[in-house]
């Protein structure tokens, strides 16, 4: 199984595509590209935003130019005015995603991976980004509010119980007391 359908459509080593929807970074963004455009004029740009994450190697996807890739794709939809951009900031030495969105996106920005209540708020404060979003820390911290606003130590997600069956690692992350 290799990643999600925008992904593979833009990641070098899942399309080989020889139509205009493969081959150079160009065409094999057209697909995101038609794609986010149809759903701006269906529903208004201000209710449509996407989510990346350049260089990721998730699901064996692989680019051999994230930053060419992901450029193109961001030089392309800032001009549609979405409401966000959801970025998962990974560390990859291919590509500092970071930078290229800031260089690239001209829109409101949503942090992921990595993110303390510290850091947030630096970014917050640099203008960096306009929010940030918590994932595996929410399923870590079922009191997560609680614990940001309390300064509180974060509970450590666990990988080897996602995507399993059961409770384990859902439902039996501690709450703080009081």
């Amino acid at each position: 199984m290799v990643g999600y359908l925008p992904a593979q459509f833009l990641s070098s080593n899942t399309n080989h595509r020889t139509d205009d929807y493969g081959g150079p970074a160009a065409n094999r963004i057209r697909f995101v590209i038609e794609a986010l455009t149809a759903m701006a004029a269906t529903v208004g740009a201000g209710r449509v935003g996407f989510r990346i994450c350049p260089g990721n190697p998730f699901n064996d996807i692989y680019d051999k130019d994230p930053r060419e890739t992901y450029a193109l794709l961001l030089e392309a939809a800032s001009p549609l005015q979405l409401a966000y951009l959801h970025l998962i900031h990974v560390s990859n030495p291919q590509v500092d995603s970071l930078a290229l969105a800031q260089e690239h996106w001209k829109g409101p920005l949503i942090l992921n991976e990595g993110i303390t209540r510290e850091r947030a708020e630096r970014l917050l404060d640099e203008g960096v980004a306009h929010a940030f979003s918590f994932g595996r820390p929410f399923i870590a911290n079922p009191d997560l509010v609680s614990r940001l606003e309390r300064r509180a130590q974060l509970a450590e997600f666990d990988p080897a119980t996602l995507y399993t069956p059961g409770p384990e690692g859902y439902v039996d992350y501690p709450v703080l007391p009081g």
